[in-house]
């Protein structure tokens, strides 16, 4: 949390008897884990401790124009305290510090509010972003909003060690009712169960989630990689190798491994046979190198990639050996990515709006320890062609 000195400290609040003068500079700004509008709400929550009953908060918009922050986020934040109690609205008047009595019997009955918690909240606040945090975040607000919820953009707090944990204050607000996370980088699972066992709901974008009891929804990882397999084996391809990052993925990598294995199984092919090539860019670039340099008897005919990154590493190497995708060597790939980064590969698409509204959907429900499995679905776009 920051200190009070992070901030200038400057008026914010005009006296009850007084017109409101317009504040100073307050020298908001945004600290390592922490949002603007957060570090602004603490700020006003400072000042509001020193101050008496009836003193009237400066306009919106002079708050807006002084912290640098939207009007829209400066209303949000006052809506916030009002709803703890902390300040008065009065239509046509203004913001008035609350009666200490009214701060101590407010109640949660006007603004309910869902923390979505990530590594970097910010992204998702970009007009016109793409990512896949933008994407669960618009599912998680549309579904919310309809049942009168806000979302707030929250980020992880981070441990000495490195762990990203839910923040000591992440239900201090009565407004709070819940939190949905997205897993992406190594979080502190402790922090999660203690809220749990407050009774908090918790639900989590988050592959290991399911593994330790939490409310999650994932992707099919291991029905995507079967369904990219078979992809390939309805095209009468027979020699298949499977491409991805060093073992050290967890769960995904093991799920889509397996997945991988089981449509080879299926098709009445011998899963153990098939080559593995597991490592960083560099080192799978190179082993596919030799592998694609055999005669035409013996080298993969397709390929299936952890991610669509790795399948192009197949088309790549494909490429560089004289062979031709998809005429002599045919792809497919896992997550639907960009088209500018890793070209027209055939891919499993994932709807990860759709998984946004599923897991408000879990969390709504109150229930602990279930799981939800996105199903994707296949994109073909031309790297996969008949055997010769």
């Amino acid at each position: 949390m920051a200190r009070t000195s992070d901030l200038k400290k400057k008026p914010v609040l005009a006296s009850a008897t007084r017109p409101a003068a317009a504040p100073a500079a307050l020298g908001v700004k945004r600290f390592k884990g922490q949002l603007r509008s957060e570090q602004f709400r603490e700020h006003l929550v400072r000042e509001f401790a020193h101050l008496s009953p009836g003193a009237r908060v400066a306009s919106e918009r002079e708050l807006a124009r002084e912290s640098g922050l939207s009007l829209l986020t400066v209303n949000k934040v006052l809506a916030t305290l009002a709803t703890e109690g902390l300040v008065e609205r009065r239509r046509g008047q203004g913001t008035f510090v609350a009666e200490r009595k009214a701060i101590q019997l407010a109640a949660p009955s006007g603004l309910k509010l869902i923390r979505f918690i990530a590594r970097d909240p910010e992204r998702i606040l970009v007009a016109g972003s793409r990512n896949y945090l933008a994407s669960f975040y618009k599912g998680v607000r549309e579904a919310a909003g309809a049942d009168g919820y806000e979302v707030m953009p929250t980020p992880f707090a981070l441990n000495s060690d490195g762990t990203e944990a839910l923040a000591e204050n992440t239900f201090a607000s009565p407004s709070i009712e819940g939190a949905i996370f997205v897993e992406c980088g190594v979080p502190d699972y402790r922090s999660l169960w203690r809220f749990l066992e407050e009774g908090r709901r918790v639900v989590a974008f988050d592959f290991a989630a399911p593994e330790r009891g939490l409310n999650s929804v994932v992707f099919d990882n291991f029905g995507g990689t079967r369904e990219a397999a078979g992809h390939c084996i309805a095209h009468g391809h027979t020699r298949l190798a499977y491409i991805g990052p060093a073992g050290n993925v967890g769960q995904p990598g093991d799920e889509r491994l397996a997945g991988f294995r089981a449509a080879l199984e299926a098709a009445g092919l011998n899963p153990q046979s098939a080559p593995v090539v597991l490592g960083d860019y560099d080192a799978v670039l190179e082993a596919l190198k030799k592998m694609l340099a055999q005669n035409a008897a013996k080298r993969p005919t397709a390929f299936v990639g952890f991610m669509d990154a790795y399948a192009k590493l197949a088309a790549d190497a494909a490429r560089s050996c004289g062979l031709r995708v998809p005429e002599d060597v045919s792809v497919v790939g896992f997550g639907n990515g960009p088209t500018e980064d890793v070209g027209a590969i055939d891919t499993l698409a994932f709807d990860e709006i759709e998984m946004g509204r599923m897991a408000y959907t879990l969390w709504k429900s109150k229930a602990r320890g279930l799981v939800r499995r996105h199903a994707g679905r296949l994109v073909v776009r031309g790297s996969v062609a008949s055997a010769s």
